[in-house]
């Protein structure tokens, strides 16, 4: 896409239901398939986590239950 369309920029948006990392969770969980698909995507495509980013430290949640909460909406 980049060498396509060299001044255009490319952001993906949503509600992806995983993590991308252990910051992202408030308990102890596996990585998932689509939590690698997504990095693959990232790498790629050369996206990068934009909120993490800003926040590199942050430990800030998007949806919570009595069992979990997680940082799932993200931008790239």
């Amino acid at each position: 896409i980049k060498k396509d369309h060299p001044k255009s920029f490319l952001i993906i948006g949503g509600d992806f239901n995983c993590h991308l990392s252990q910051k992202d969770i408030s308990s102890l969980k596996k990585s998932s398939k689509d939590e690698h698909l997504i990095n693959d995507i990232m790498t790629t495509f050369d996206l990068s986590d934009v909120w993490r980013n800003l926040h590199p430290s942050a430990t800030q949640f998007t949806f919570s239950n009595a069992f979990v909460a997680s940082r799932i909406d993200l931008f790239l």
